[in-house]
């Protein structure tokens, strides 16, 4: 499905592709984990992109996992071009290298399995030209505030109801224009302040000196659907705090300054007490799929109880110390609010509306393995949607900061399976967020009964 929401000159490209799982089967000629046809339609379209600039590049893969159950995984590398070098092959080879030893540590793992499973597949690629800081491989897209961490995702089934389990999560973006300020309260605030501010309330320091990279550390925060620790710490830090010196004691925000916010095992406290609540009101209530839905008996269950053991148990006295007790029901209600809605378009949509700057992004993360989020502001964006065996559903979709690069591809022609038969351009004038997102298939479903589906929504 596709879903868009309109909120309100860089030398780098994006560019990528979100292809369907069976796509990727049948594109496979050796096995590969990436098919040798969609690394040369990316080539075409880089060739055009690098014309933004070409001074280092880098791709990050996702690949979604063989069942709803199984957790995605994926991986980034990040190269510079050398002087006399062709920037798509460096980054391409550097993939190579690292999916396979990826395989090769997978099938000595599962001796039992031998070919790459099927699997939904995300390439999420960018060139850049220095302009907020030199070339550097730490200051490279694709960019991740925070390595990867494990989660306990909460997730729903016709069969089995709510259930939880541990996933790897990892988000990932890539970005043109600049970043120059962004809102958590009042007022806005500088993109250098917001990288001190990102540091302390984070848990981890950013190595990267450049204004993408706290992009990445402002969506990290605020992408937190079914994941309670994530929603727990985006609850606190921006409804209950209510300025961005509170993380330092009241100091100025820099380097040497203090750090005065609860730490992770604070959190996971907090947030294992939000999950034991949720855990007995969706049992009690007959599982439901929108327990936190508004205005429903079963949101006002989950909020009282959880307010009534927050502030009974042991943990009280800590909690009491970040959080004044009338402020508590606040508190548990946007944690609530995070955990239902904040997904990776409301995430972005929410971003774009308290930020200044210019924006062509793409966001993408293992905990929505078959989704990647498309925006345009005051840079231009367009998705291409490419027909494969199905004859009535695209089975792969492509974007690029350049539409001359998805012109490229439809004249370059030729193998049919990837041919775009249709193009989208985002309004990047008054701003416009895509979602496109890959339907998994169950094991007894056939690609001609569910294929890649396209759907506008306002």
């Amino acid at each position: 499905s596709l879903c868009f929401a309109s909120v309100s000159a860089a030398m780098c490209g994006n560019w990528g592709l979100l292809s369907l799982a069976e796509h990727v089967v049948q594109a496979r000629t050796n096995g590969e984990v990436v098919p040798e046809c969609f690394e040369k339609l990316l080539a075409k379209m880089l060739a055009v992109i690098e014309m933004r600039g070409a001074q280092a590049g880098g791709i990050a893969c996702i690949l979604a996992g063989e069942s709803a159950e199984d957790s995605a995984w994926s991986c980034r590398v990040r190269v510079l071009k050398a002087k006399r070098g062709e920037l798509c092959k460096s980054i391409f080879s550097s993939l190579h290298r690292k999916l396979a030893r990826h395989h090769c540590l997978w099938r000595r793992l599962i001796p039992c399995c031998r070919k790459v499973p099927r699997k939904t597949l995300i390439l999420q690629g960018h060139s850049r030209f220095g302009t907020s800081s030199a070339p550097a491989v730490i200051e490279t897209h694709p960019h991740q505030w925070t390595p990867a961490q494990t989660r306990r995702v909460w997730s729903w089934d016709a069969t089995n109801g709510w259930s939880w389990k541990i996933v790897d999560c990892t988000l990932t973006i890539t970005h043109n224009g600049d970043f120059d300020a962004w809102r958590p309260y009042r007022d806005m605030v500088d993109v250098g302040v917001l990288g001190h501010w990102l540091d302390r309330i984070l848990c981890v320091r950013s190595p990267a000196h450049g204004d993408s990279s706290k992009i990445a550390g402002v969506l990290e925060l605020l992408a937190c659907q079914s994941v309670w620790f994530h929603s727990v710490r985006l609850a606190f830090h921006l409804y209950i705090a209510c300025h961005v010196e509170q993380a330092s004691s009241w100091a100025p925000l820099g380097s040497s300054a203090p750090s005065s916010v609860p730490n992770d095992a604070t959190i996971q406290v907090w947030a294992s007490v939000f999950e034991e609540q949720f855990a007995t009101v969706v049992s009690e209530s007959g599982n439901p799929q929108r327990p936190l839905a508004e205005d429903t008996p079963t949101l006002a269950a989950f909020v009282h109880a959880t307010i009534h053991a927050l502030q009974s148990r042991g943990i009280s006295h800590d909690l009491e110390k970040w959080i004044d007790v009338g402020r508590i029901p606040i508190f548990v209600r946007k944690a609530a609010e995070a955990f239902r809605d904040n997904d990776l378009l409301a995430a972005t949509t929410a971003f774009l509306r308290r930020a200044e700057g210019t924006f062509g992004l793409t966001v993408a993360s293992t905990l929505y393995p078959r989704q990647v989020v498309i925006a345009a502001r005051g840079q231009p964006m367009s998705v291409g949607f490419c027909k494969g065996t199905m004859e009535d559903c695209p089975s792969l979709a492509v974007w690029s900061s350049e539409r001359a690069a998805l012109d490229a591809v439809v004249r370059s022609g030729g193998a049919k399976t990837l041919a775009i038969s249709a193009r989208l351009d985002l309004d990047d004038q008054f701003g416009e967020v895509v979602e496109l997102s890959a339907p998994h298939l169950a094991a007894e479903e056939t690609p001609a009964i569910d294929g890649f589906r396209v759907a506008l929504t306002d």
